[in-house]
């Protein structure tokens, strides 16, 4: 068993399922991003808005995995009423 296997082993489903959307999410990216290539990608027409979606869900499910996981973000507790400006 290598480190990698270890490592999943070790890891909750939870944690796993983030690295799932991790990974899917650079790999749209990296497809999203072929397309801005010199040589063009040649699709028929409504391919790239459909992978920029995907990747747009993905990041969501992502985000919102990561967001279950830690808990939201709360605003630190000294700018509670300062007033700017």
């Amino acid at each position: 068993m290598d480190m990698t296997q270890k490592r999943k082993k070790a890891l909750s489903v939870d944690d796993q399922l983030a690295e799932h959307l991790r990974e899917a999410e650079t790999h749209l990216i990296g497809a999203v991003n072929l397309f801005a290539h010199e040589k063009k990608l040649d699709r028929r027409v409504g391919y790239l808005t459909r992978l920029v979606r995907s990747q747009e869900t993905v990041t969501a499910l992502h985000r919102e995995e990561l967001v279950r996981m830690r808990g939201p973000q709360r605003r630190p507790r000294g700018l509670k009423g300062v007033k700017r400006g």
